[in-house]
């Protein structure tokens, strides 16, 4: 499910104009914040990635944002040093331009919708930039999660439409701490990875997060390029994913 043009647009020009402010002091430290684990080179490396971002012109950015340009696209653009995209993408995935977790993030736009006001599922749509199709199976989960609040009223073509809200702040303050564990789970995998290649079951064991979030996790690590993936034979003959973090340098 690819997040909406539309949706990616906004939000990549709002984060480039706020942070292309920053110092690079202030930038590394939005870095950290986000990947504590990594060594100050990578953080320098990384920043320096996000200025070379940050110059590019508007149209040439936007498309370096978007992961499902391929970079050989952008060559011509780019005065041929398309590589340096890879890194790029990398940076503005860790600052959070590029959605790291793209369920996620259309969630997050939907219960930040809705936090404060009845809205239609076409509205949230509206709102978000996202397809009313991602809107409904979101509010499809949220509701099975019983943390709605549903109304009704009729639209101005006469029909009966539903309206939807998160049922309190404390409701609201529940779904982001949830947000929160995922990040603190995401940190200690990280960590258990740093140095060395590890299978699921060896992650899962030495933090303590259950298997089938720890999967979950490197999946999406694994789609946002933060680890390095390899595999071995076990003593019984079956092959097994291995993960190490990635640590880029340029």
């Amino acid at each position: 499910m690819a997040i909406s043009s539309s949706m990616q647009t906004r939000n990549a020009e709002m984060l480039r104009r706020e942070l292309s402010a920053k110092t690079d002091k202030e930038l590394s430290g939005v870095v950290k914040e986000r990947r504590d684990y990594l060594s100050d080179y990578s953080v320098h490396n990384i920043v320096r990635s996000l200025r070379g971002a940050f110059e590019l012109e508007p149209g040439v950015f936007l498309k370096v944002s978007n992961p499902n340009i391929p970079k050989e696209e952008l060559a011509d653009q780019l005065n041929g040093q398309y590589k340096s995209v890879g890194y790029m993408r990398y940076a503005l995935r860790v600052v959070g331009i590029i959605p790291e977790n793209e369920s996620a993030y259309y969630r997050k736009a939907v219960v930040e919708s809705i936090k404060d006001s009845y809205k239609a599922a076409r509205e949230i749509g509206i709102e978000a930039g996202m397809p009313v199709s991602s809107v409904y199976r979101i509010l499809g989960k949220l509701r099975s999660s019983k943390v709605l609040a549903i109304g009704g009223r009729i639209n101005p073509e006469g029909k009966r439409e539903k309206l939807y809200r998160i049922k309190s702040g404390d409701v609201y303050q529940k779904l982001v701490s949830e947000e929160s564990l995922a990040a603190h789970y995401r940190k200690l995998i990280a960590e258990s990875i740093r140095a060395r290649y590890r299978s699921v079951t060896d992650i899962s064991k030495e933090t303590g997060i259950p298997h089938s979030t720890t999967a979950r996790t490197l999946k999406a690590m694994g789609e946002s390029r933060e680890v390095v993936i390899s595999g071995e034979i076990t003593m019984y003959g079956a092959r097994q994913r291995l993960y190490r973090l990635r640590l880029p340098e340029v």
